[in-house]
């Protein structure tokens, strides 16, 4: 289940650009106010990544493959220092695709792109590019990064 704070910034977007509808309708009437909330469950479905068009290739085919061990070793040491060495669950929650299954990809992308505020949880866009990122997410919910102890 997805909770409020992955969808803080499209809330926000959807809500100021409603202020800014609603405070631009000086006769109230019913068909404006019909149309403003039209128009705002369009911008939060928008923002929320929703009607998203599809990726036309994966991540992993802008990436070198030694990058892409780069990123797997990364995912390992250093998010595998709060969601635990096997990504199991630690100070920060499973990565495990059984439980990120649920999460919709650019859900994920957006916590991994701008951290998740009020927690631990650090933004990567200043180290990592947006196609790392994809690569990255694309890699857990497939469960290509999950590890066993032995590894």
């Amino acid at each position: 289940m997805l909770d409020n704070v992955g969808f803080k910034l499209a809330e926000d977007h959807c809500l100021w650009s409603l202020l800014l509808i609603m405070s631009r309708n000086t006769n109230n009437s019913r068909n404006y106010t019909i149309a403003s909330v039209k128009w705002l469950l369009l911008a939060f479905t928008v923002t929320s990544g929703f009607l998203a068009p599809p990726a036309l290739s994966s991540a992993a085919d802008t990436l070198s493959r030694e990058r892409q061990q780069e990123l797997k070793y990364m995912v390992q040491q250093d998010c595998g220092s709060c969601h635990g060495m096997t990504l199991k669950g630690g100070l920060g929650p499973s990565l495990l695709p059984e439980r990120i299954a649920v999460l919709p990809e650019q859900y994920l992308i957006e916590a991994v792109t701008h951290g998740r505020p009020g927690t631990p949880m650090p933004p990567w866009a200043p180290i990592l590019t947006t196609a790392e990122i994809r690569w990255i997410v694309e890699q857990l919910k497939s469960g290509q990064l999950a590890q066993t102890r032995s590894d």
